[in-house]
């Protein structure tokens, strides 16, 4: 048998990574690809990706979502022209990106370990199910990118740590921070490549010529300019992008609520051979106080972070894996912040580092014990295990409707399967059973209100209005500060004919939230289709476009406005809606306050405290 070298267990891991995701690429699009790619005309080319570099990730109306990953749609821009959209460019990409970062974490474990024990870590990250989700669906890219970063960093660190002469170091320093800034507009886990770093070079035990003290200070210096970039781009919706499926609960409920999930998350690394697309309720339940099985999870995680301080010395590979996958899952953890899943697959990319070179450090130990070949050939056989598990899983990601129908058979229970069910049933032209679904979905997350946004326009195609205001009437009392369920409910009032009642709702909502350009919109949206007079719909589009920060539009509507008020005779506006108004009408033209006052007046409306507001 060949001697293995460092060069040889690299390229036999990458080739591993490709055979065994090579069945990917007769996948179609499936998952988020529609919306993300097919859909996005900012992917379909270079220039248009380049063009989009300052837009969130997610194309309207999900710009909420808050993510900005600049750098993976230029990628998706570069692969659409090679095959006119064809999605195996896409795939074959993936798989090439996963055989990158296989062969990155390679040469990492060759920091501490043999090539056959590094060889063992690689085949491993390669052959991972745990991996399928982020490999077989193109949207996955995301965490393939951020991970090649993240590990490319690590060597670079390295080669500037150890570099002999200042140009050398300055040289490995860019490289660290180019590949560092990769991760970061890949996506948002690339926020822990300061504390990657830092893990590696606290467990690195040989002697370092050069200060970090640049490096830290460059990485930061990086860091803190992406989160500028990406607070500047995403703005409001950096903190939006919690998960529905535990939205209105507390803080002490979220964490009770994701304590049993840890078992989970160790499942899946240790053994994942039940896999899931999502893990919402009711596949994770939602707790309110702490459970048995809340209390082993946090018994588990805790024990496997102290194991990894713990064995910082004694066992440097080890340590380094249990750290970063830890690092690694926090950002999405829920503990720290809501993120936008309850658990991932795709999320848990990078943390298969820990079982990876926990299994390199066994087969290294093994080739010193008389019992290595049953122990080498154990864990052959839960490689081989892995590998038909990720081989057969790979067409699950084949197209949308393979997706969501082994998913509903997997688990029915879970309410996100239900509402990607009636999505593909809606599609198909069955609005009533699709509005059966939504309801079944609505049930199974009593706390999410914006399951209604589906009933309510499945309720209002079949003509069954009462139920599209009830549904969007219980989704605005779920969430009363966000104003997409306002507008459903609007939506539906005017579906129904119900006019003064859409007004009357409206109104109501953008005084208890006059600065709230999303409530006052729906108010505009509403008086726009009813018979109020111009003026009332000129001032209220002129707030709303005020509070958006149109304000060359709004000064223009608020002209218009002027000139409706003196061909008006009677009462324009009621007094509640000065407290709306007061905002716009004081930074723009505060001598139509006087002018709206004095109309109200003649047209016998007397508001008494009201004009106390507006004085």
């Amino acid at each position: 048998m060949p001697r293995l070298t460092g060069r040889s267990v690299t390229v036999i891991a990458a080739l591993v990574a490709c055979l065994v995701y090579a069945n990917s690429l007769r996948n179609g699009w499936a998952g988020d690809d529609p919306l993300v790619i097919v859909q996005n005309a900012r992917t379909h080319s270079v220039a248009a990706a380049i063009y989009a570099r300052f837009l969130p990730y997610w194309p309207p109306p999900w710009q909420g979502a808050g993510t900005y990953r600049p750098l993976t749609i230029l990628t998706y821009g570069l692969n659409w022209p090679m095959a006119d959209g064809r999605p195996w460019v896409f795939h074959l990409t993936n798989v090439l990106i996963h055989a990158a970062a296989t062969a990155l974490l390679v040469r990492i474990a060759l920091l501490w370990l043999l090539p056959a024990g590094a060889l063992a870590a690689g085949i491993l990250f390669a052959v991972h199910p745990v991996h399928v989700e982020a490999v077989s669906n193109v949207v996955g890219r995301a965490e393939l990118l951020v991970a090649a970063g993240l590990f490319a960093a690590v060597l670079a660190a390295r080669r500037y740590r150890q570099a002999g002469g200042r140009r050398g170091a300055q040289g490995w320093l860019a490289v660290t921070l180019a590949v560092v800034a990769m991760s970061l507009l890949s996506k948002e886990h690339g926020v822990i490549a300061v504390a990657v770093l830092a893990v590696d070079h606290l467990l690195d035990r040989r002697p370092a010529p050069q200060s970090m003290t640049p490096l830290y200070l460059g990485v930061t210096a990086v860091t803190l300019t992406w989160f500028y970039l990406w607070k500047s781009v995403a703005g409001l919706y950096v903190a939006g992008g919690a998960t529905t499926a535990m939205y209105g609960m507390s803080t002490t409920e979220r964490w009770m609520t994701m304590l049993p999930v840890q078992l989970d998350v160790l499942r899946l690394l240790v053994w994942p051979l039940d896999l899931s697309s999502d893990y919402s309720q009711q596949t994770v339940s939602l707790q309110s106080h702490l459970t048995a099985a809340g209390v082993i999870g946090l018994a588990a995680m805790a024990s496997v972070v102290a194991l990894g301080l713990l064995l910082a010395r004694r066992l440097p590979a080890v340590a380094f894996g249990i750290l970063i996958a830890a690092g690694s899952y926090a950002p999405t953890s829920n503990f720290f912040f809501m993120s936008g899943v309850v658990l991932a697959e795709r999320a848990l990319y990078i943390a298969v580092i820990a079982p990876a070179f926990v299994l390199g450090w066994a087969v290294d130990r093994s080739l010193q014990r008389p019992y290595r070949n049953l122990l080498l050939v154990a864990l052959g056989l839960a490689l081989l295990v892995f590998t038909v598990e990720s081989w057969t899983r790979t067409p699950f990601w084949q197209t949308p409707q393979t997706t969501i129908i082994e998913d509903a058979g997997d688990h029915p229970e879970n309410y996100r399967v239900r509402l990607h069910l009636a999505d593909l049933i809606a599609s198909k032209g069955d609005t009533a059973r699709a509005l059966a679904e939504y309801l079944a979905a609505e049930t199974l997350a009593e706390r999410d209100p914006f399951l209604a946004l589906f009933v309510v326009n499945s309720a209002i195609a079949l003509r069954r209005y009462d139920l599209a205001i009830e549904r969007a009437q219980r989704a605005h009392q779920l969430a009363p500060n966000d104003a997409r369920p306002l507008r459903w409910l609007v939506q539906a009032a005017l579906a129904a004919g119900r006019g003064n009642a859409a007004v009357a709702t409206a109104l109501d909502a953008a005084i208890a939230h006059p600065t709230s350009a999303g409530h006052v919109g729906a108010y505009v949206m509403a008086l726009e289709h009813t018979a109020a007079p111009p003026v009332r719909r000129l001032l209220a589009a002129a707030t709303a476009d005020w509070l958006t920060g149109h304000l060359v539009q709004s000064s223009a509507r608020l002209d218009s406005a002027s000139v409706e008020l003196g061909r008006l005779r009677g009462a324009p506006i009621v007094c509640q809606e000065m407290v709306v108004l007061r905002g716009t009408l004081e930074g723009l033209r505060p001598s139509l306050v006087e002018r709206l006052l004095v109309k109200m007046r003649d047209g016998g409306l007397d508001c008494g405290s009201s004009l106390g507001k507006v004085g």
